[in-house]
């Protein structure tokens, strides 16, 4: 048997009733325009349907409003096609859309009752759900506390835990420190351990086992036990600690609505609650599934499969929250699942980028196929990128060392095949080059005669030197002689596969004066202005310690280090806005705008003193102010701001 395909443009909507649908979208591919579409089409195409019953989950704020947002637009769209059928371009509709939009009278009478729906769906689109997992598993819980990595409660459990195992059993404690080898921090350990297992749904015998067993080689059962005891002590004055601190973690929200779904058997009260929140949905569609790990998938899946609609979008290539849990593993056992169980499932692949230029598709093809070759040759290979026709370019299936897969122990999952993208526009107007910097070629007489300066040739240790020197010097020649620099670096786009790459690559530009951000979102909290306010606060925290504030003179507030007292009166008499007008003097501003990319740096600060003002409108100690910012820095980006 084979997975049943499933047209999100023309196949009834009623096929997906209670069935999960299964999506493979590349990056560029509309998998956000198909999901604003289907979700559109399922509300116009029967009365009394609510935007309220729609849940759409993906992995941040950010992306969770740009969904509602896309939806909104979507409506919009359609509104205009219904109110306007004869000037529309009917053969860039969908096929469900473009039949509504011909010149008949069974057409007119259904536009007609489309649009009444429509007018009274747009002004209910606040209604929709639209979340991160974090914040439905919160709001499913009826969890009113204020939620947080939990980074100092981790600490202060696990610190509190070793204390007490070296008064109970210091000779395990030793063995177990002795058995994670040098370099391995027990307390780190049992910190990630203790995450890992409250992300994974608690500590269930199978799932604790997998996720305790990770950091060792060859542990006695001693040590197993010892360790599984430790995790647990953790976990549970983790919980003590939250209800103490009126917070939850991130993680233990997953694990508690984890709990309360997978116990509808025994508990009552847990029943009534996974029924009221079944009751509550008609069409859940999850974004981003290929980061969704075990136990998130097992709380949708027990209370949603088989009831709703579950539409699932995903992409194997861009897996990237491994460190937090999520599970590729699970994309790939649906897709067999959708095989083997075809009429539980119905799939679709979105195969057409309409972001990018076929040259640029089609040399990214090549570079996902190069794993597979012996030759080190990859500008060789040749996969063209069409018009969107990818009939004659027959998918290849990608070795496991792409890193696809999270669990190689799982023999039963067939690899993910890497589908071929073609393109939908023409323009040539990007191209891709694949470069071998194993070694560092021998100068040439011609580049000797240049200004540039090459490295010794020979073998090279650290590909991560190399590309930065490379890619700092292409862009000082691009940016030699350009009349407008600025616009040339906005263009400019460096991926990396860590963000310790990432960090790297921005300063080592930095260095060279060109101005880099790592992403045109990065958060204020990571930039050098917050490390710089951080300083100050901490300064203005003991205003009265010399040793304090001699360290402002090698910041940006030096001129103030004579004067932090000032600040910290002003900051508590009359509020940051008092104390920013005194810190912000002309030297100070000077100073900033000298620095490499020292607007941006301005802007920052200025920034953050405006969101320090929003946070304290009145008066408030420093000690306060500096707790407040070393809270968000520490937090997640995707979790900071509203929504």
């Amino acid at each position: 048997m084979s997975a049943l395909p499933f047209d999100p443009a023309s196949d009834p909507l009623s096929e997906l009733d209670g069935r999960v649908f299964l999506v493979s979208a590349s990056a560029g591919t509309g998998k956000t325009w198909m999901i604003s579409d289907l979700a559109s089409r399922w509300l116009l195409e029967e009365e009394g349907r609510r935007p309220e019953s729609i849940l759409m989950v993906t992995f941040s704020r950010s992306a969770a409003t740009e969904l509602k947002s896309r939806l909104r637009g979507r409506l919009l769209e359609i509104r205009a096609a219904l109110e306007s059928p004869s000037s529309v371009d009917v053969a860039s509709l969908p096929i469900w859309l473009a039949e509504l939009v011909q010149d008949t009278d069974s057409a007119r009478a259904q536009r007609a009752i489309s649009l009444q729906r429509l007018r009274k769906v747009l002004p209910l689109l606040e209604g929709v759900n639209a979340r991160t997992i974090h914040s439905f598993a919160a709001a499913a819980t009826s969890s009113g506390r204020q939620t947080s990595s939990g980074e100092g409660l981790f600490g202060r459990a696990v610190n509190e835990t070793i204390t007490k195992a070296v008064f109970e059993d210091p000779e395990g404690l030793l063995s177990l420190q002795e058995s994670l080898g040098r370099g391995r921090d027990l307390g780190k350990v049992l910190s990630e351990l203790a995450s890992k297992t409250s992300a994974l749904g608690g500590l269930e015998e199978g799932v604790f086992s997998r996720a305790v067993l990770a950091p060792f080689d060859e542990p006695t059962r001693r040590e197993e036990s010892l360790l599984a005891s430790l995790v647990r002590e953790v976990t549970n004055r983790m919980i003590e600690l939250q209800s103490l601190d009126s917070t939850s973690t991130y993680d233990f929200l997953i694990s508690n609505l984890f709990r309360v779904v997978t116990s509808v058997d025994a508990d009552a009260d847990a029943a009534a609650l996974v029924e009221g929140i079944r009751r509550a949905f008609d069409l859940v569609l999850i974004d981003e599934f290929q980061d969704t790990d075990q136990a998130q998938w097992e709380i949708f899946s027990d209370v949603f499969v088989g009831h709703v609609p579950v539409v699932i979008v995903g992409d194997p290539k861009q897996a990237i929250y491994r460190f937090r849990g999520g599970d590729v593993v699970i994309f790939q056992d649906l897709l067999d699942r959708a095989d083997r169980e075809p009429d539980g499932f119905r799939t679709h692949t979105l195969r057409t980028n309409r972001r990018s230029s076929p040259r640029l598709v089609g040399q990214l093809n090549v570079l996902f196929r190069a794993a597979e070759l012996l030759t080190p040759d990859y500008a060789e290979v040749s996969i063209g990128a069409g018009d969107g026709d990818t009939s004659e370019t027959p998918s290849r299936t990608i070795p496991r060392t792409w890193g696809f897969s999270t669990a190689s122990d799982q023999e039963g999952l067939k690899p993910i095949s890497y589908e071929l993208v073609a393109a939908h526009r023409t323009a040539e107007t990007a191209g891709l080059e694949i470069r071998d910097v194993r070694t560092r070629p021998k100068p040439t007489r011609d580049d000797l005669s240049s200004s540039r300066v090459y490295p010794e040739p020979g073998l090279v240790t650290n590909a991560d030197d190399v590309v930065c020197e490379d890619l700092g010097q292409v862009l000082l020649d691009r940016l030699a002689g350009e009349p407008d620099a600025d616009e040339l670096l906005r263009r400019v786009t460096v991926l990396v596969r860590t963000g310790t790459q990432a960090t790297q690559v921005r300063d080592h530009l930095r260095r060279l004066g060109i101005p880099a951000v790592l992403s045109a979102t990065e958060s204020v909290f990571q930039s050098p202005a917050a490390k710089q306010l951080r300083l100050l606060l901490w300064a203005m925290s003991d205003a009265t310690n010399p040793r304090r504030s001699g360290l402002l003179v090698h910041s940006w507030f030096a001129d103030h280090a004579d004067s932090v007292r000032h600040l910290a009166e002003a900051l508590m008499q009359f509020g940051p806005g008092a104390m920013t007008r005194r810190a912000l003097d002309g030297a100070t501003t000077a100073r900033i705008l000298s620095e490499v990319d020292g607007e941006r740096s301005w802007t920052d600060l200025e920034q953050l003193l405006e969101l320090l003002a929003a946070a304290f409108p009145r008066s408030v100690a420093p000690q306060i102010a500096q707790r407040w910012l070393e809270d968000q820095i520490t937090r997640p980006f995707e979790d900071q701001g509203d929504g």
